[in-house]
């Protein structure tokens, strides 16, 4: 069992202390003033006063001027700051949005149709649509076509019937391309395989042999 007697006293077994009672006899160390701890009783602002007063005096002193005390407050220039459309709050400033009038639509009626399109039958944008002049078409309607050009048979025509027979074929694509358009707006769900074979069979002579024909006439 370890002794912890004082140094005056000589170590025995009448002055032994047990080992839990060895903190309350041992020696108190002396506190030192400098191993506290400083605190601060003022509040941040007095602190900040105090701080920017001996930046002053170091100025003072040292000949140098303290921009920082010179440095104008930060304005806001955020535009929009405090707007909110939950909150409904609106701009800080009001809009000169007055003085400028709106603008007045001009109505379809103040327009006048040509006479000469008037339920004309032979208009040119008829030629958007088929002879029914419906925007869709049955499948079995769509299916009724003929087979694709073959290059022999071009090679035999003449140069303006290849040109005729050129724009028949762009008509006809246009015409097809349409109904395809409105019936994915129409979301029919009928139609897309006659349509895909049509466009096999119309895109064919525009595209390829056609064109092959064409730059031989030439």
């Amino acid at each position: 069992m370890a002794s912890l007697a004082r140094p005056f006293l000589t170590p025995s077994h009448s002055t032994s202390v047990p080992l839990f009672l060895a903190p309350a006899f041992a020696r108190p160390f002396p506190i030192s003033l400098s191993a506290t701890a400083q605190f601060s009783t003022s509040t941040p602002n007095q602190r900040a006063s105090a701080t920017r007063k001996q930046a002053g005096i170091k100025a003072a002193t040292s000949g140098k001027p303290n921009w920082a005390l010179k440095a104008r407050p930060k304005i806001d220039r955020n535009k929009k700051r405090g707007v909110s459309a939950i909150r409904r709050t609106g701009p800080r400033s009001t809009r000169g949005l007055w003085n400028y009038p709106l603008p007045v639509p001009v109505a379809r009626d103040h327009r006048g149709t040509n006479p000469e399109y008037v339920e004309s039958q032979d208009h040119g944008l008829w030629g958007f649509f088929d002879q029914s002049k419906q925007a869709l078409l049955d499948p079995e309607q769509e299916s009724s076509h003929g087979r694709p050009w073959e290059y022999k048979e071009l090679s035999l025509k003449s140069f303006d019937d290849l040109h005729k027979l050129y724009w028949v074929c762009v008509k006809e694509l246009n015409r097809s391309l349409t109904r395809d358009k409105e019936r994915t707006r129409l979301r029919a769900g009928f139609g897309d395989v006659e349509h895909q074979e049509r466009i096999n069979v119309v895109s064919f002579p525009s595209s390829s042999g056609l064109h092959i024909v064409l730059g031989k006439i030439q």
